[in-house]
């Protein structure tokens, strides 16, 4: 009876021994993996399996962003030197650069003018203010004018601006072989011809509208010119 007794308390101290060291409690495969990891090893980085376990770094510098640049536009090549403005102007006709002319006017009620004859395509200097500025170039017919009005010149800036006038190109044709002749074009309503000489078989660059031409003494109304269009229309002999 006494030896029965004396078994069942070792058994009882056997098993309260192993409740306390954890032996009683299964762990998972999670913990046991964690077990393994030392204490300045992510662990994050080594449960996925990362050949090269990533060192934890709790005092780690803030970076700036790689991509501050590209939100935050250059403006520097359009500052200038003194106190005056700058004024860049470029024409194009069909996305071209072409070679013109402009004036320079205040837009006050008697519009003075500042500047005349002008090159575009040059950076001109001129003092800050508002101004209209009046372009017009020989690249097509009838040398018209296009005006910027009430463009803002500031102190120490550039200002660039692209010039477009609204142009389209037709050739006058006579049939299959066309016959070189000359031409008048004036436009629909007007009572002059344009300057310029003209011929059928030739491209010609007009503003974009409606015009009229005469050819000997043929007359051929109801040119339609489109902006950007490139045509060719056909002169019937009547």
């Amino acid at each position: 009876m006494k030896t029965n007794l004396g078994i069942s308390m070792l058994l009882l101290l056997a098993l309260v021994f192993a409740v306390s060291c954890g032996a009683g409690q299964p762990q998972t495969l999670k913990e046991k993996e964690l077990a393994k990891v030392d204490d300045n090893v992510d662990p994050v980085s080594h449960l996925v399996g990362d050949v090269d376990p990533v060192p934890i770094e709790d005092d780690a510098e803030e970076r700036p962003s790689d991509t501050l640049a590209d939100v935050t536009p250059d403006v520097s090549g359009d500052v200038i030197e003194g106190h005056q403005g700058a004024f860049l102007p470029v024409i194009k006709i069909f996305g071209e650069p072409v070679k013109g002319t402009y004036t320079v006017k205040t837009t006050t009620a008697s519009a003075d003018v500042v500047m005349e004859n002008v090159p575009t395509g040059v950076e001109t200097k001129i003092d800050p203010g508002t101004y209209d500025f009046i372009f017009t170039t020989e690249a097509m017919a009838g040398k018209p004018e296009l005006t910027l009005r009430e463009v803002v010149i500031p102190s120490g800036r550039r200002v660039k601006r692209d010039v477009k006038f609204k142009v389209g190109k037709i050739t006058l044709v006579t049939g299959a072989r066309c016959v070189k002749s000359s031409l008048k074009i004036k436009r629909k309503g007007a009572t002059d011809w344009m300057p310029g000489k003209f011929f059928t078989c030739r491209e010609i660059i007009l503003l974009a509208g409606e015009y009229d031409a005469l050819r000997g003494k043929t007359p051929i109304s109801g040119i339609q010119v489109y902006d950007g269009g490139i045509r060719e229309i056909l002169i019937r002999k009547k």
